[in-house]
């Protein structure tokens, strides 16, 4: 009995069906993180200002 236990806890993630809960928290996340970089890559540029000509 304990090895079927073992080896329901062993269970890969590929195995299991995929939880929309998790992707919709997953994607959510990787697009809060892609304005943050984003925003900040545009202050970057702004704060170096544009080039002088000579």
């Amino acid at each position: 009995m304990s090895t079927q236990l073992e080896n329901n806890n062993n269970q890969s993630r590929a195995d299991q069906p995929l939880n929309r809960r998790h992707l919709l928290l997953g994607t959510s996340s990787i697009v809060a993180a892609a304005a943050l970089t984003s925003e900040a890559m545009a202050q970057a540029q702004m704060a170096a200002g544009s080039p002088t000509i000579s």
